[in-house]
């Protein structure tokens, strides 16, 4: 008698700044995979009471978790290393990397990606994450008989949604804005690889966005001023390029990227103000990618976390950036998860 196949469960933890979503995609052959929410917190994962409110009310959801958090939620640090072999590179990166942190290596759990190599160098790109944090999630989750497999920055889950859906153009680079309540994160995505990742501050106005936005001309909301136009460094300008760009220099040859520019958005600002922040932090990208890190021309991007405000983003886009802005889902707004953590949660979850 043939037994039945027993089906591995996929299950997802997305989190923003003020929630966090406990989800089940069920993955198919063709088409977008379904997802279903089982629980969701208003606390953020990074809080101590997030897992165990999310899990309180759940039994019998045995399976795997993969968990997509905003870019802000780790530390990201760029590392030069001598040219190796791919495989030694784990080996030597600690050494490297413990030169460039400020706390014991211990205290993080870390991934690594080659995104450059050159003849006598190659530019590897960490992901650090609170090993505490991630110790405690995986011992709570384990009680209810989850098991957290993958962990993994909101870009990376976004640009798994695009591959999955045929939207990655290997013929172009593409950049990915997700916004979120307090801050941005961006990411260039080029020949299979994230080869430039950052995350900004951008702390969204109290009031609703279409009240502020409809007194607000369409030309007096798209022109940004003349003063933060970006431009492309000349000899020796680099530096104060990379000032602005919010990436310091850490030691041993590492570049350190901060959670946050020199003109982050106050809390305070009002619509028009906010959107060309978006807008300035997506033209900054593009134009470092350019002049900086010599990419490829990038002629579009998406945006996940606007829906709000769409409309009046998309035009400009369209009259200052030049650059036609793509929505990262159109999935529906729902009570049970806003739509860039259903997108991010499907993204995360159809891996592997």
């Amino acid at each position: 008698m043939a037994l039945p196949r027993l089906t591995k469960r996929h299950f997802t933890l997305t989190s923003s700044d003020n929630a966090c979503f406990l989800g089940e995609v069920i993955r198919s052959t063709v088409g977008t995979a379904a997802l279903t929410i089982h629980a969701r917190t208003d606390t953020p994962i990074m809080s101590d009471v997030a897992a165990p409110r999310l899990l309180s009310t759940l039994n019998n959801l045995r399976g795997e978790v993969s968990l997509a958090v905003p870019l802000h939620f780790l530390e990201i640090v760029a590392i030069a290393l001598p040219a190796m072999p791919d495989a030694a590179v784990g080996k030597a990166l600690p050494y490297h990397l413990a030169k460039a942190v400020n706390r014991p290596l211990s205290d993080f759990i870390y991934d690594w990606q080659i995104v450059e190599r050159h003849r006598d160098r190659l530019q590897v790109t960490v992901y650090l994450f609170p090993a505490a944090r991630f110790h405690t999630l995986r011992n709570e989750f384990a009680r209810k008989h989850l098991e957290i497999k993958h962990l993994e920055a909101d870009v990376f889950a976004a640009f798994a949604l695009l591959g999955r859906e045929n939207r990655l153009r290997p013929e172009t680079a593409t950049l990915c804005a997700l916004i979120w309540k307090n801050s941005i994160s961006l990411a260039v995505y080029e020949q299979g690889l994230l080869t430039l990742v950052r995350t900004v501050s951008a702390n969204q106005p109290q009031s609703p966005p279409h009240r502020t936005l409809s007194r607000q001309s369409p030309e007096s909301a798209a022109e940004p001023p003349v003063t933060n136009a970006p431009h492309h460094p000349e000899a020796g300008e680099e530096d104060s390029l990379l000032a602005g760009f919010a990436i310091l220099s850490a030691p041993g040859g590492a570049v350190r990227t901060s959670a946050a520019t020199a003109d982050d958005t106050p809390a305070d600002t009002s619509w028009a103000d906010y959107l060309q922040h978006i807008g300035l932090e997506i033209m900054r990208t593009r134009d470092y990618y350019a002049s900086v890190v010599k990419g490829g021309a990038i002629k579009r991007a998406v945006v996940g976390g606007a829906e709000a405000f769409w409309q009046e983003l998309q035009r400009w886009g369209r009259t200052s950036l030049e650059l036609e802005l793509e929505p990262l889902t159109t999935l529906p707004e729902t009570a049970d998860c806003p739509p860039m953590l259903q997108a991010l949660a499907i993204g995360t979850g159809t891996r592997g």
